[in-house]
């Protein structure tokens, strides 16, 4: 069924890079101090670009003197940017604090309008806290929400990394 998305297949490029880099923001440790998710993006940003392969390919909202300027997926009139991108139209790359259910609503809602134009999309679901329900029910196997982030990885080429946990760690759907 054709859904409007950009094509995307398990193999290449570009698949290799937005694995690499899905892997990389798994090991990220997201237990820093910060005063909003922009604190967050620029952790994000500065341990993507410790890898040597990712870095020549990214795109973000932080580096002004970038030479490349990001694709916007234009959907339903509106234009929407990821915080970073890998590649032209490679990977788009959202992360957001979740502080309420709507929050969660606005990042899967992102992940869709991305793939318009990116090929994959990694979604940074982080919690402001590690005792927050969310993470737990990401965790559970039988969950709605487990089900629903692998699914969104299977059929649509949606990553997620959802942290901290408690541990300090980060879970991981689709890679």
């Amino acid at each position: 069924m054709d859904y409007g998305l950009k094509k995307y297949s398990r193999k290449g490029t570009h698949y290799e890079l937005a694995i690499t880099a899905a892997k990389r923001i798994k090991k990220v440790n997201f237990l820093i101090k910060h005063r909003d998710e922009k604190d967050i993006e620029h952790h994000l940003v500065s341990s993507l670009e410790t890898y040597r392969n990712l870095k020549p390919h990214l795109i973000t909202q932080l580096n002004k003197e970038q030479p490349v300027i990001m694709t916007r997926a234009e959907l339903f009139g509106f234009r929407h940017s990821p915080d970073i991108a890998i590649g032209d139209d490679g990977t788009a790359i959202e992360l957001k604090l979740i502080k309420n259910s709507q929050s969660v609503r606005e990042l899967l809602g992102q992940a869709m309008c991305y793939r318009v134009n990116y090929r994959y999309v990694i979604l940074v679901f982080v919690a402001p806290d590690t005792d927050c329900s969310f993470i737990d029910l990401c965790g559970q196997k039988r969950t709605n929400e487990h089900k629903l982030l692998n699914a969104l990885a299977a059929d649509f080429g949606i990553f997620s990394v959802v942290g901290p946990t408690p541990e300090g760690k980060n879970l991981s759907f689709g890679f």
